[in-house]
């Protein structure tokens, strides 16, 4: 599920970058580094993920020894590169430090859990699926109406048609079960019962 919901969200992130930097900024250049930004995604959430299991395990000593270690490099890393490379130096040092502590923590939690990475299911077909959504989504309104445009509207038709394709193509290629949907649904229904107030 973290997969599935991560590289989507990366996905939709590069493919609309433009039109969510026009719309919510009115900046093109807002629309480059999301685009540069938008894969990063994937790694955010399963660095989060990993952590929060490891944590579930009794590990977090492991997990702020990992931080640390990122923060530190990320400091040293800002510190030589900004100047020489201003605002990519800052990109890079993003990158890296979220690539390192992605690496870190999932290291640590293969060999905690003995889990197997499923590449294919949770990264290769993920990332086919959604690059076919935004394709076809973009041909579709190409064809039907012009484009997806510079306005709100269009652009959240766009996202959901192609959150829609997506879904569907990870579920013909048997990444996404029946089960997932119904462990995901319960989830948001008990999170809503939580909110709910008592009387």
């Amino acid at each position: 599920l973290t997969s599935f919901f991560s590289v989507g969200v990366a996905g939709i992130l590069y493919g609309f970058s433009h039109e969510l930097g026009m719309i919510l900024y009115q900046n093109r250049d807002v629309g480059v580094y999301l685009k540069m930004l938008a894969p990063l995604v994937i790694f955010m959430f399963f660095d989060h993920l990993a952590d929060a299991i490891l944590k579930g395990l009794d590990k977090q000593l492991s997990v702020v020894g990992f931080n640390v270690i990122d923060s530190v490099l990320s400091v040293v890393l800002v510190w030589i590169l900004v100047p020489l490379w201003g605002i990519n130096g800052y990109i890079f040092v993003v990158w890296f430090g979220e690539v390192v502590n992605c690496i870190m923590s999932t290291v640590s939690l293969v060999k905690t859990t003995g889990v197997k990475i499923r590449v294919c299911n949770w990264l290769i077909f993920p990332s086919i699926a959604v690059t076919a959504s935004l394709v076809i989504t973009r041909g579709a309104l190409k064809a039907f109406h012009g484009g997806v445009g510079e306005t709100g509207l269009t652009l959240a038709v766009a996202i959901i048609i192609c959150a829609l394709i997506y879904s569907l193509i990870m579920r013909l290629l048997g990444c996404i079960t029946l089960h997932d949907y119904q462990l995901a649904l319960r989830i948001f229904v008990r999170d809503k019962k939580k909110k709910a107030p008592q009387n």
